[in-house]
């Protein structure tokens, strides 16, 4: 994974392991791996502005996409960018796009992409995912029904 980063090469090792494993788990739609990359109390707003906290929240928030309109979906990250914020934050802005996206009713829907912002925590010699705000920049599910407002909204 290519990384612009101006952290040290061990600490962009590691930020490149983690992304590499959130993409891998997202598009197996391993949710318990997928959850496993989250410090417990993390926080996660979605592309449609819904925050879950905690990694019992961020489960549930991601069960209805993995099954149904990101089941068969495909995301890649573009433009990662990488800096510390502390010694044991490190912040990853990245653009995204996921490819084989389906309307709620299974039909084929189009190509998205979006910026995702992560914030890493260093725990012990890794990091884990304590924040994440997530951008649609094509808004293909904005019109859609949904499962909003089940989480904490802004």
């Amino acid at each position: 994974m290519d990384i612009n980063s101006s952290v040290c090469s061990n600490t962009t090792a590691n930020i490149s392991e983690l992304l590499d494993k959130f993409i891998k788990f997202w598009n197996d739609k391993n949710i318990d791996c997928f959850c496993d990359l989250f410090v417990e109390k993390a926080e996660f707003t979605d592309v449609i502005g819904q925050v879950a906290i905690g990694i019992d929240e961020i489960k549930k928030q991601h069960e209805f996409p993995f099954s149904k309109t990101m089941k068969k979906a495909v995301l890649t990250f573009n433009e990662i960018r990488a800096r510390a914020l502390s010694p044991e934050l490190v912040i990853v802005t990245a653009s995204w796009e996921t490819k084989h996206n389906l309307t709620p009713d299974g039909l084929d829907a189009p190509d998205r992409n979006g910026i995702i912002q992560i914030i890493a925590k260093k725990i012990e010699d890794n990091y884990k995912i304590a924040l994440v705000h997530n951008t649609d920049i094509t808004q293909v599910y904005k019109d859609m029904p949904t499962a909003k407002g089940k989480f904490h909204t802004v």
